[in-house]
């Protein structure tokens, strides 16, 4: 009896005829028999005690039983030698005609001595074609050792089941026995994790080191749903697992000596960072995994930087990930904890120059570049809170030395911090800028620092410290209404589109409108824009756009005339109204802040405003004359169109019969004429207020039959 007779189970078999037949008639000899020596009476000087009726009934059960059983096996083993010393059939057909056996019932896998030889005999009937064009022969084996045909959770059966495949040495190529195949189905199906632990312990010791190195991440066996902490505590494994560590790390250090530069998959890429980790759970684990990096000549801390830091930074310089770091999948996040738990931190930080360097976009062309690699580093445990709290605290230490140079000629270099990046919640400056970036954008920073910048640029003796306080964070003012401000930048800038640049100002204004002011106008423009939005609930960028062509100078610049703290005055309403003239589209803006605005004219106005809606579009000069002309002969109302057309261009009235025009436009006209000026080039103090911003009342109020009048001298 060899080393598997203890495996044997109960079992029943479609083909049991004989043997049902052969146990009555074993049963009736072993009854009589049974019988017979309870009924003898042994003699010496002890008294053997007597068994009873029922227990010889069950000895005798039993060993028909167990009788019956070993003429089973027996025969099962029998039909599996008479396939293989079929000399005629191929190993194919061989290895076919033995699954075969399995799924007709024939021979039972869950006896010990059975299994062992359909293993042993399967692999032995493996050729060449199985492991290539055919390997859905193979499959078919696969199949029947992942269903319940075979039960591994017995831990005798599976010991057998590991014996025998520890004993398939076929190779069968690139490194591979047949006992590896075989020895690795059952985790497909997870057989082993409902073993006991000797069981796994026992499964663990027995794959192949060279198995588990090409398997580098030791992948399968995670997923089979053995434990991790059983998989990283197997001697065996950790033994492998320290080897593969120190070939990489050798690897990784002898290719940088000779090219400067560190791979990172050649270390992420060959070693199964999931069981190291768990190995630095414990002082003596880590202590032995730290070893691998020691026997370089370098410290943890070392190779740290030159594998992970360097090529951090140096990929920000290129705007890409070099030398195989890359952050698609989450290897390489592990691999920077395994690091982290030998004792690495990240270096990153220590000196301005890489601060700088992972913080500045003006060299990569795009933001959004910058800011995906700042959030892949961040997430993958390269950049930590303290890291995240120095490169805002660098950052705005650069753009505040910046805007304070005197220097007319400083530009400041773009940079991002994105918004992903979590700080450590420990300082002001830091909390509040972070706060600003996940609401506006990664350069929100560099935004306000450089609308401060271009305020500076544009003089009249503005002091930046009442814009910005010495800890980096804007004051009130930087809100409001100052000659370069944000404000003046969404209202007048006209060299700028209205893109996403402004609507992102109008929202930061719109934000912060309690720190505006009612003295200068800011609360009331910021409230008066706020309501331009769709449905969407976004700003109408056209609908601002066309706001800032008719009344954004007017409104930026004589705040006082239009607004009564933050609503809107009777000479708000005549400066629009003046302006229909040349701004067709004033409904699209205006609707938003008044729907009835047209009822504020009166039936007249509403008539003005119908008329005025035909008047050509800027440019076309020679209808301009002709619609005043067939205007003027029309008898319509000089003073009202008056207003509107020297907003346009004084020049329109050159060919405007005299008779036809009343004192005040002929005065206005010789004026213009006199000191060649047109009304681009009127303007009054503060270098930006065109003549048609103080032309809101009558024309008469400037120009009398003497010419100008007092008002127009005093505001000249």
């Amino acid at each position: 009896m060899n080393r598997h007779d203890s495996y044997q189970q109960p079992e029943t078999t479609a083909n049991n005829a004989n043997a049902d037949q052969w146990q009555v008639e074993q049963g009736s000899q072993a009854s009589q028999t049974a019988w017979a020596s309870a009924e003898v009476q042994p003699i010496g000087i002890e008294t053997v005690k007597q068994i009873s009726p029922e227990s010889v009934l069950d000895i005798a059960v039993d060993a028909i039983e167990s009788s019956a059983r070993e003429r089973q096996v027996e025969r099962q083993l029998g039909l599996i030698s008479e396939i293989m010393d079929d000399q005629e059939a191929s190993k194919r057909d061989k290895h076919i005609r033995l699954d075969q056996l399995v799924e007709d019932d024939e021979i039972n896998l869950r006896n010990g001595k059975v299994l062992d030889q359909y293993l042993r005999q399967s692999m032995n009937a493996i050729d060449n074609s199985m492991l290539g064009s055919d390997y859905e022969t193979l499959e078919k084996s696969h199949e029947i050792i992942n269903s319940d045909k075979v039960d591994l959770s017995n831990p005798e059966l599976a010991r057998v089941y590991i014996d025998a495949c520890a004993d398939g040495r076929l190779d069968i190529g690139n490194g591979w026995q047949i006992g590896d195949l075989y020895m690795y189905c059952p985790l497909e199906s997870k057989k082993f994790a409902s073993s006991d632990q000797q069981t796994i312990s026992y499964y663990l010791d027995h794959i192949r080191a060279e198995i588990l190195k090409e398997d580098f991440d030791f992948g399968l066996l995670e997923e089979s749903g053995i434990p991790l902490k059983q998989i990283a505590t197997n001697k065996h494994i950790q033994d492998v697992a320290t080897e593969m560590m120190d070939d990489a790390v050798a690897n990784v250090v002898q290719d940088g000596n000779k090219d400067g530069t560190y791979d990172f998959n050649t270390l992420s890429g060959q070693v199964p960072v999931d069981v190291l980790n768990q190995m630095c759970s414990s002082e003596e684990g880590k202590k032995r995994v730290a070893k691998s990096i020691q026997k370089t000549g370098m410290s943890v801390q070392e190779f740290g930087e030159a594998l992970i830091d360097d090529n951090v930074v140096g990929s920000f310089k290129k705007g890409h990930w070099i030398n195989n770091l890359y952050w698609d999948n989450n290897r390489t996040a592990k691999c920077v904890d395994l690091m982290k738990n030998l004792g690495w931190y990240t270096a990153i930080g220590e000196n301005d120059e890489s601060l700088d360097q992972i913080t500045e976009s003006s060299g990569l062309g795009s933001n959004d570049r910058v800011t995906k690699m700042q959030s892949e580093a961040y997430k993958g445990g390269v950049l930590d809170s303290k890291t995240v709290d120095r490169m805002y605290l660098r950052e705005c230490s650069r753009l505040y030395d910046g805007i304070n140079s005197g220097d007319r000629y400083t530009r400041l270099e773009r940079s991002v911090i994105s918004p992903d990046l979590v700080p450590s919640g420990d300082n002001p400056t830091v909390n509040y800028w972070h706060e600003q970036s996940k609401r506006y954008g990664a350069n929100i920073m560099h935004f306000c620092m450089g609308r401060i910048l271009d305020a500076a640029k544009q003089g009249d003796n503005l002091d930046i410290a009442e814009l910005i306080n010495e800890e980096g964070i804007m004051r009130d003012k930087f809100f409001q209404n100052y000659p370069g401000s944000l404000l003046w930048d969404v209202c007048t800038t006209k060299q700028r589109g209205y893109d996403d640049y402004t609507l992102r100002s109008l929202e930061l204004l719109e934000a912060h409108q309690d720190r505006a002011s009612e003295i200068d106008g800011s609360k009331a423009m910021i409230k008066l824009l706020s309501k331009m939005r769709g449905e969407d609930g976004k700003h109408d960028a056209e609908a601002v756009r066309l706001f800032r062509k008719s009344m954004g100078s007017i409104c930026i610049n004589d705040p006082g005339e239009l607004f009564d703290g933050d609503e809107l005055t009777d000479k708000f309403y005549s400066a629009v109204f003046m302006r229909c003239y040349c701004n067709k589209d004033t409904d699209k803006f205006m609707s938003y802040i008044d729907s009835d605005w047209k009822d504020h004219y009166g039936d007249a106005g509403r008539r003005y405003l119908e008329l005025v809606s035909t008047y050509p579009d800027e440019g076309n000069y020679e209808q301009k004359r002709q619609w005043v002309g067939e205007y003027l002969d029309a008898g319509g109302p000089v003073n009202e169109l008056a207003n509107g057309i020297l907003c346009d261009a004084y020049d329109q009235l050159e060919y405007v019969p005299a008779e036809k025009m009343p004192d005040e436009w002929q005065k206005f006209r010789n004026f213009c004429r006199t000191y060649s000026y047109s009304m681009s080039r009127l303007n009054v103090v503060g270098g930006a207020t065109k003549m048609e911003n103080i032309l809101i009342g009558d024309l008469t109020e400037y120009f009398d039959a003497n010419g100008p009048t007092d008002k127009l001298i005093d505001k000249v």
